[in-house]
């Protein structure tokens, strides 16, 4: 296609290319015997890849962060450790024990009113 862009010819190779579809059977717009693969294969194909993808990026990115402060330890007597302030341990036990008063009421809910309590929490679960 002389003048084209690139989202032009993209366009067209997504709608399945130049002069419309696949033609259509004669027997009333059925398929007959002819299905098509389902398109979520392969939008699950394409979803695993991409989850995959950045997962590794991410792993990849914090392996980086560890073995730059591994290098960096060993490297120079000037690393100094530095002290975490009692706010952050408070916060911790907090978080903690936040989520185990979630867990015990989700449990309780459970078994009084069958299994309509399950996932209103909105917090991942493990069964």
């Amino acid at each position: 296609m002389p003048g084209a862009t690139l989202t032009d010819e993209l366009e067209v190779l997504h709608s399945g290319g130049p002069g419309g579809g696949t033609p259509r059977s004669a027997g009333g717009g059925g398929n007959a015997g002819g299905r098509r693969p389902s398109p979520r294969g392969a939008a699950s194909r394409i979803y695993y890849t991409g989850i995959s993808l950045a997962l590794a990026a991410i792993v990849m990115f914090f392996m980086a962060l560890v073995s730059a402060l591994i290098v960096r330890k060993g490297q120079g007597g000037d690393w100094r450790p530095i002290s975490l302030p009692q706010i952050v341990w408070i916060n911790t036990l907090v978080l903690v024990a936040s989520r185990t008063t979630v867990i015990v009421v989700e449990k309780a809910m459970a078994g009084k009113i069958g299994n309509t309590a399950r996932g209103h929490s909105g917090l991942a679960r493990r069964e």
